[in-house]
């Protein structure tokens, strides 16, 4: 595979397992997902990949009658210290071997963009913006803005308003905003729309929707 990549001058980008939790509150269960995280590097390495993207993950949920609680917004200075070791402790391990690149899904809040602008600036640590996931969310949109050389992938899919990870074309998101903001920077587009049929509508009418800048 590494000898293909090489020959065809082939760009691999990976997506660890989504389901793991960088600030989990029990050490044993954090720690092994540590290790599995650290096994997906090593193998994305090995086949010559480039770069590889994470989710921070979740948290315990309580729901209310009214609302939602989740632990990290009770106790976010333990969940803040949590991600940054875990954080450091991945970007360190990948450091020759392959670009750890942070994305913006799911509890993308305050306490998560505040460590990774406190970790960014030291270097070999990255961002996976999705684009889909910040569509009307300012904040969002503003951090990656302000933190666009450290973007290392972009994943891109269309959003209608209500849903996102739509056919690119048939949403609301105009991508030659993002693709001019993006053009002088090593960043990875990454087609996220699914299944692969949709997929190749969704190239074929970037295509199309480019040709026009």
């Amino acid at each position: 595979m590494k000898k293909i990549v090489e020959k065809e001058g082939i760009t691999l980008s990976f997506h660890a397992p989504e389901d793991i939790p960088l600030y989990h509150l029990h050490s044993v269960v954090r720690k092994a997902g540590l290790a599995r995280l650290k096994e997906c590097i090593d193998f994305a390495a090995e086949i010559g990949g480039r770069k590889i993207t994470f989710h921070c993950g979740d948290s315990v949920c309580f729901t209310q009658t009214d609302k939602k609680i989740y632990l990290q917004h009770i106790f976010a200075d333990d969940f803040a210290e949590l991600l940054k070791e875990s954080l450091i402790e991945l970007r360190d391990y990948a450091i020759g071997k392959i670009m750890p690149c942070v994305e913006n899904v799911g509890k993308f809040n305050d306490m998560v963009k505040s460590v990774l602008e406190e970790l960014l600036p030291q270097g070999n640590l990255y961002l996976t913006w999705d684009i889909g996931h910040s569509y009307g969310q300012q904040e969002n949109e503003a951090f990656f803005l302000k933190n666009l050389s450290y973007i290392g992938n972009c994943h891109i899919h269309d959003h209608n308003g209500t849903q996102d990870h739509q056919v690119i074309g048939e949403g609301k998101i105009h991508f030659p905003y993002y693709f001019n903001l993006l053009k002088d920077i090593d960043t990875s587009f990454i087609l996220e729309v699914r299944p692969v049929m949709k997929a190749l509508i969704s190239r074929n009418n970037l295509k199309e929707i480019l040709k026009e800048y």
